[in-house]
C-alpha cells in the first residue's frame, strides 16, 4: 500500500512544494528533449548504419573482397547500431504513447492508467523477434559452428597466448632474469622455459 505523506511533521511544506514543482519541471524537459531529439538520432543510426551496409556491398564492385577480420568488425559495428537503434525504436513508441496519453497526467484518478499503458508497452515492445522469413533451420547452419572452425580457433587462441607468453619472458631475460625466477614468475617449470627461450633463439638465427 502506498505510504502517505505525513503534511503535520512536516514543517517547510513551502520548500515540500517548490522541490517538487522543480524535480517535475526537470524531468518535463527531459523528456521533451528526447522527443525533439529522437528523430535526428535515429536519422544518424540509420545513416551510420547504410554507410557499414554499403561498405560490404561496395567491395565486391571495387574487386577488392574484404577479409575476414574486416567482415567481423563490421558485423560488430552493425550489431551494436541495430542494437541503439532497437532502444531508439521503443523510445520513440513509448514517446508516441505519452504524447496521446499524457493529460491523464493531469487527474489523479487518471495517472494510474497511464502509467500502465506506458509499462505495457514497454514489455511489448521487449518481447524476442519472430524472424519473418528465415526458417529455423535456416538460422541454425548460419549459427552453426563446424568442427574445424573450433579447431581453427582454439589453435589461433593458442598462437595468441604462446606469443604473450614469449613477449613475457624476452622482457624478463632483457631485464636480467634468470630461468629459474622466470618460471617462479610465470608458474612455469624450469625446462619449460628453457624450451621456449631455445626455440625463440632458432627462430631468430632462421
Amino acid at each position: 500500500m502506498r505510504e502517505e505523506l505525513d503534511i503535520e511533521n512536516i514543517k517547510e511544506t513551502d520548500v515540500l512544494f517548490l522541490k517538487a514543482i522543480q524535480d517535475v519541471v526537470k524531468s518535463l524537459n527531459i523528456i521533451e528533449e528526447l522527443i525533439e531529439t529522437n528523430g535526428p538520432r535515429q536519422s544518424q543510426t540509420d545513416s551510420l548504419l547504410s554507410d557499414y551496409e554499403h561498405l560490404l556491398e561496395e567491395s565486391k564492385t571495387r574487386n577488392k573482397s574484404l577479409s575476414d577480420t574486416a567482415y567481423i568488425k563490421i558485423a560488430k559495428e552493425i550489431e551494436k547500431q541495430r542494437d541503439v537503434r532497437r532502444h531508439q525504436k521503443n523510445e520513440f513508441e513509448l514517446e508516441r504513447i505519452y504524447m496521446q496519453q499524457n493529460e491523464k497526467l493531469f487527474h489523479k484518478e487518471y495517472r494510474a492508467f497511464f502509467t500502465n499503458e506506458i509499462y505495457q508497452r514497454f514489455t511489448a515492445l521487449n518481447q524476442p523477434y519472430k524472424p519473418r522469413v528465415l526458417t529455423d533451420k535456416q538460422i541454425e547452419e548460419l549459427l552453426a559452428i563446424t568442427v574445424e572452425e573450433r579447431k581453427k580457433a582454439r589453435k589461433t587462441n593458442r598462437e595468441k597466448n604462446n606469443e604473450i607468453i614469449n613477449q613475457k619472458i624476452k622482457a624478463m631475460l632483457d631485464q636480467g632474469y634468470s630461468q629459474k625466477r622466470i618460471a617462479v614468475e610465470l608458474k612455469m617449470s624450469q625446462p619449460a622455459v628453457s624450451l621456449r627461450i631455445k626455440k625463440m633463439k632458432e627462430l631468430q638465427h632462421a
